[in-house]
């Protein structure tokens, strides 16, 4: 954990985080991580004093949180993380939220991609993507190729997600044609997760190479951050979500096509005949999840984003909403371009990314990245 992550924000921000009084939990705690852990975030007690109020819907019912009053919703981002594409609109008159960020910001259909949300149109939702909490880090790590358990595939899958049943059916196959007699292709243990489970951590850090899959209706989920935490070499599905310091094919991690067996099976063949080339890549990715995935991250992603925000409408000398400010992509573009900020990979540079990115070509299983 000596390893620090890196951070861009310049600008102090008092923060009210919105208590806790719904569902979700451990995306509501790696985000109370990532304020606790960020210098330049200071928490205080009530939404009256704070820059920016930050309200997570998952984890807050409205109709329960102290958060829902309209004289805060211009200084409140929404941190949404929910699965579902629908966005939260509470139906009281009051007017937009400062920001709002989406994590199901890919459509997919049995694991294929789909295009984006429909709201990637709007400068009012960025991407958002999970990252790891230091609960998943260990405080030393034994190099992959000395690791005991030679593959796990953790998914569990069902008829309601085919993409990872089929995934881990593969590991099972590829296990049993290649001999391998130390690996676990299954759920480690049935551990609620909302708790972080000894068991199925202990296994990923004992894991030479670790296979796991998005969804298969959306993208994003805790397993990925998860495995790139335990120092494995990782193989996960492709992805098109844009994210700031991507994670890319063959140098932090390896992407193959959940809907082609043979190219899983290649995947694993060559790095499996290749330590040296297995241990560079689960290194890179390892540090690089370190530095540019923790919760602080986050954090620092959001706070720039917003700071991205203010700079455009203090050049334009125009409040109102990003959409009136911004307008078209050609001005967003120009704006990136003419911003002395200082700030990479805000929303603004990924939602953008998403909106240009070309449609992946039908012939081939590998995937666009975003560099």
């Amino acid at each position: 954990k000596c390893i620090q992550p890196v951070l861009q924000l310049k600008e102090q921000f008092k923060v009210y985080y919105c208590k806790h009084v719904g569902h979700g939990v451990r995306f509501y705690f790696l985000v109370k991580e990532g304020l606790l852990l960020h210098p330049n975030i200071h928490l205080v007690s009530s939404p009256e004093e704070a820059d920016v109020v930050i309200y997570l819907p998952v984890s807050a019912d409205w109709h329960k949180t102290e958060c829902r009053d309209p004289l805060l919703r211009n200084k409140t981002v929404v941190l949404d993380e929910g699965d579902y594409p629908q966005l939260f609109h509470p139906e009281d008159g009051a007017g937009p939220f400062l920001q709002y960020f989406k994590r199901s910001y890919v459509r997919r259909s049995n694991g294929l991609f789909q295009g984006f949300m429909n709201y990637v149109s709007s400068l009012e939702v960025l991407p958002m993507t999970y990252t790891l909490m230091e609960a998943y880090v260990r405080s030393s790590l034994v190099p992959a190729p000395q690791r005991d358990l030679q593959l796990l595939c953790s998914l569990r899958g069902s008829g309601h997600d085919p993409v990872r049943l089929r995934v881990r059916q593969w590991v099972q196959e590829y296990a049993k044609a290649r001999g391998l007699t130390r690996y676990q292709a299954g759920e480690v243990n049935f551990a609620s997760r909302t708790v972080v489970s000894t068991d199925y951590f202990s296994q990923m850090h004992h894991a030479q190479v670790i296979v796991t899959s998005n969804p298969s209706h959306w993208e994003g989920d805790f397993r990925l951050c998860e495995a790139l935490a335990s120092g494995a070499l990782v193989l996960v599905d492709t992805m098109f979500v844009p994210r700031p310091a991507a994670l890319l094919d063959h140098r932090h991690l390896v992407l193959y096509d959940n809907a082609n067996k043979t190219d899983l099976f290649e995947q694993l063949d060559r790095y499996r005949g290749d330590p040296a080339a297995a241990s560079r890549v689960a290194t890179e990715g390892y540090l690089h999840a370190m530095r540019f995935h923790r919760a602080a991250n986050l954090v620092d992603y959001v706070f720039r984003s917003l700071q991205v925000k203010r700079l455009f409408l203090q050049q334009r000398g125009r409040a109102g909403s990003a959409e009136a400010v911004l307008g078209s992509l050609a001005g967003l573009r120009s704006l990136l371009e003419e911003a002395d900020c200082g700030y990479r990979d805000t929303g603004y540079h990924l939602r953008l990314a998403a909106v240009n990115m070309p449609p992946p070509p039908k012939t081939s299983s590998r995937p666009l990245l975003f560099q």
